[in-house]
């Protein structure tokens, strides 16, 4: 079974479902993959999003925990200057992907994997 196969397979099992047992790896590369679709669908010079919106491309369920972990890996990206903060309310954080970023020009291009290894994936 290929790494996209079983992608597909896990997010099916999981989807909809607070998601326990499955890995983090697993979890972060659906992430990964909720990021890349909103940059490359996205018009314009830059996109901003916030936890919920990565979890719901993401196709994961938008609970608490979920969301938890949707921020500890955005906040990952922000560490390695990917991604940029533009907004911090009370406990929300809106973020921010310019054109500038490594990180637009990869998912712009469609590689899907490029970006991963770009992200040590």
């Amino acid at each position: 079974m290929n790494d996209e196969s079983f992608y597909a397979f896990s997010l099916k099992k999981i989807r909809g479902v607070l998601v326990v047992g499955v890995g983090y790896s697993l979890i972060r590369k659906c992430i990964v993959r909720g990021l890349f679709k909103t940059i490359h669908r996205t018009r314009g010079n830059c996109v901003t999003f916030n936890c919920k919106r990565i979890a719901k491309a993401a196709d994961l369920p938008t609970k608490p925990v979920t969301l938890t972990i949707v921020r500890s890996v955005i906040d990952e990206l922000v560490d390695r200057d990917l991604v940029g903060v533009w907004k911090r309310g009370s406990g929300k954080v809106r973020y921010i992907v310019t054109r500038d970023s490594p990180l637009w020009k990869v998912a712009k291009s469609g590689d899907l994997d490029e970006l991963l290894k770009l992200l040590g994936e």
